[in-house]
Formats: structure tokens, sequence, C-alpha cells
């Protein structure tokens, strides 16, 4: 410990500064701030852009098909379409609730867990992860499933109008095979961005 803080005293003298905790982590030229590379703000931006730009555009997709229904439902030309309007946005609603918002949180857990593994070059454990990931979002699949199966008597529980909640249910009946694929999608998709794959080969 002596020996730690005379190598201290010793920094201090000669105008540098040597960690007494980790010294054969840092180094004078490391921690001279004279080198330092001065802050590019505009070139950091398009650093940045290049990599979040891609991740933008893919969310945006993923949350692009139901407002797109939404907006399909309103432009049919029937009497019901106001009927339609609401049906399909209840349906996507509840299927937010209580599949996608669930899925999606439950995947967040990748971005952690790949990131580190990625780092301390554990490169297995990826795919560990990835097999996890894929076991448990088909297990909580099921009960997602089985809610949305029931948009119907759900919505007339809640006190909506029949057949409002009619149409929902079969609305909520075709957009459900999706869901597995898009779960898968966000699995692959986040092992992808923590090995620094942002764009196709």
């Amino acid at each position: 410990m002596s020996q730690r803080l005379s190598h201290y005293d010793k920094s201090i003298h000669s105008g540098s500064y040597v960690s007494i905790i980790t010294p054969s982590l840092q180094s004078e030229q490391d921690l001279d701030p004279l080198d330092e590379p001065n802050p590019q703000p505009k070139d950091e931006a398009k650093i940045l852009v290049k990599l979040v730009g891609p991740v933008m555009i893919t969310t945006f997709l993923e949350f692009l098909p139901g407002f797109m229904s939404i907006i399909l439902a309103g432009n049919m030309d029937s009497p019901q379409s106001q009927h339609y309007v609401d049906a399909a946005t209840f349906s996507i609603t509840i299927l937010n609730m209580t599949s996608l918002s669930v899925g999606l949180g439950l995947a967040s857990a990748l971005d952690t867990l790949c990131s580190q593994a990625h780092g301390a070059k554990r490169y297995e454990k990826i795919g560990i992860y990835f097999q996890t990931g894929v076991i448990v979002l088909t297990v909580t699949l099921i009960p997602m499933l089985f809610v949305n199966a029931f948009t119907e008597p759900i919505l007339k529980w809640l006190g909506q109008d029949a057949e409002v909640a009619s149409y929902a249910g079969e609305f909520s009946r075709w957009m459900l095979p999706g869901v597995p694929c898009l779960f898968l999608y966000e699995l692959t998709r986040k092992v992808l961005q923590a090995q620094n794959i942002m764009t196709p080969l």
C-alpha cells in the first residue's frame, strides 16, 4: 500500500496521474487530457444516424400494419365502415396489450444478455440465449393466443356493441398467425444487433 501511495506522490510531482487502485490498467498517455481527440459533432452524428437509422426504420415497419389496417378499414366503401374501424381498433388494442407488449418486453432481455456475451467473447452464449428466448416466448404464446381468440366475448363482457365485437373477434383471428412470426423476428433482430450487425451482409 505504501508503494502505491509513493507511486501516486511521484506521479503528482511529474504532472501526471496514475490510479493507486488499478495502476496497471491506466497509463499516462491514456489519462493525459491533451491526447484526447477533440469531439467532432458532425462526424459523431453521421455515425449515430448510420447505426440508428436501420433500427428506426424496422421499428416503424413493425407498427405500420396495425395503423394501415385501421386506415384501410376506414376507406372501405360500405355502410359498416365505422364498425370496421371500431372493430380493428379494439382488436389491435387488445392484441397490443395482451400479446405484443408482453412478448416484446420479454424479448428485450436479449439486448442486455447478448450484448454482454458478445462483449465477453462468449459467443456460444448468444445462441443459448436465443434458444432460451424462443422457448420462453413459445410457452407464453399459448395464453396470448387463447385470450385473443376470445376477443369477441371479452368485448361483449366489457359492454361493447355486439356487431363491433363480432367483427373484432374475426379480425383478431386473422391477426394471430402473424404473432409468432413477429416474436421470432424480434429475437433474431436483437441477436444480430448485439453483434453490431445492422444491415444486410
